[in-house]
Order: C-alpha cells, then sequence, then structure tokens
C-alpha cells in the first residue's frame, strides 16, 4: 500500500507527523492494518498520548495476540499512564512469547523499580544485561539502583559496564562521581566529574 510506503519514509526522514497522518490514512482504508496501527501507536506514545496509543496497540494484538514486540509496545502505553500493574502483564506476556527479549526484561525491571520491588528489579536488570551485554542504559539503571542500596562495588561495575558500552555517557559518569565522593573516595569522584565535563561542558551539577 502506498500510504504506508510513504509513511515508512515520513518516519524514517524523522518527519514523525506527516507520518502519522499517512498512518491515519492507512487505517481509514484498512481499520486492521497491524503496521499502521503499531507505528502510529509508537508516534503517539512519543507524543505523550499514551491512551490514544494504547487503543492502536489493543486494536493491533486483538490482529496479532502472539506478538511480544506489542506486547511489549502496549506495556510502555500502560506505564505511561502509570498503569503499572497491568503494565507488568504485559511484559511478562511479552517475555513469556520471547524469553529473550531484553527490552521486555528492561522495562519489567522499570515497572518493578516504581513499585519499590528493588529486588525484583535488580533482578530484571541484569536479566537484560545477560541477553544483551551492550545495553548500556540497563547497566545505568542496574548501577544507580545498587547505588541507592548502598550497594557499591556492585554499582560501581555496573557503571563501568555502562561507560565500556558508551564511553561518551555523561549521565554515567557524574553519578559514578557522586557514588565515589559519598564513599569518601574524592579524587575519582572529581575525576569522574570531570569525565562528565568533557563529554557533557553544560553539565551544570557536574561542575
Amino acid at each position: 500500500m502506498a500510504h504506508l510506503q510513504l509513511a515508512y519514509a515520513h518516519t524514517a526522514a524523522g518527519r514523525q507527523d506527516e507520518a502519522a497522518r499517512q498512518y491515519h490514512e492507512v487505517l481509514a482504508i484498512d481499520a486492521y492494518s497491524t503496521p499502521a496501527a503499531v507505528n502510529l501507536g509508537l508516534i503517539l506514545l512519543r507524543q505523550g498520548r499514551a491512551e490514544e496509543a494504547l487503543g492502536l496497540f489493543q486494536r493491533a494484538l486483538a490482529e496479532q495476540p502472539d506478538s511480544s514486540i506489542i506486547h511489549n509496545n502496549y506495556g510502555n502505553a500502560l506505564g505511561a499512564r502509570n498503569r503499572l500493574f497491568e503494565a507488568e502483564a504485559a511484559y511478562r506476556r511479552a517475555i513469556t512469547l520471547d524469553p529473550g527479549y531484553w527490552e521486555a526484561h528492561y522495562n519489567l525491571g522499570v515497572v518493578y523499580q516504581k513499585q519499590g520491588r528493588v529486588e525484583e528489579a535488580i533482578k530484571a536488570y541484569q536479566e537484560a544485561t545477560r541477553l544483551k551485554a551492550d545495553y548500556a542504559e540497563a547497566h545505568y539503571s542496574l548501577g544507580a539502583l545498587l547505588a541507592q542500596q548502598n550497594r557499591s562495588e556492585e554499582a560501581v561495575a555496573a557503571y563501568q559496564a555502562a561507560l565500556r558500552v558508551r564511553p561518551d555517557y555523561a549521565d554515567v559518569y557524574y553519578s559514578l562521581g557522586v557514588l565515589q565522593a559519598k564513599r569518601g573516595l574524592l579524587e575519582e569522584a572529581i575525576a569522574a566529574y570531570q569525565a562528565a565535563i568533557r563529554r557533557k561542558p553544560d553539565y551544570a551539577d557536574a561542575h
């Protein structure tokens, strides 16, 4: 369908509003177009329109109930609406369908953390990093949560893992500096803050 291909092209070019219009055109012609529903849902979710995205993901799931990706996207929309228990169920379903789905494991960890289920969140982040060793965000989230629990050595290891993947990750250097300062390792803290500033000169907190 030409409208669908045009929507893909606009999406690739970063023209989200144009892409959304084309996905709407596709759905006006074929209300059961799963690709249009999913991709329009993703655009709406990025625009902060999670409630509208939910309806589109539900429509897509009605057509493809065994899609781990759609369940994950549905979980993201539910999480954006702070419907955490439903989001958890969606991520769990995605993982049941695809146990190696690292992103769903990470998202499940985010939900657990928001619910205050710390150990479960740590395990979910660890599983995400096991499945995808170069997932810098998961290493960072794991490190930050471990730091909150005063598990300093493990937190440092997680931050260092994130930096091996993304050496330009200023937020990790800053968090590492905060942790090292808290431990009384001031030279290490200064070095981490300086690294954060080199990578992000306008990082006011690091200054």
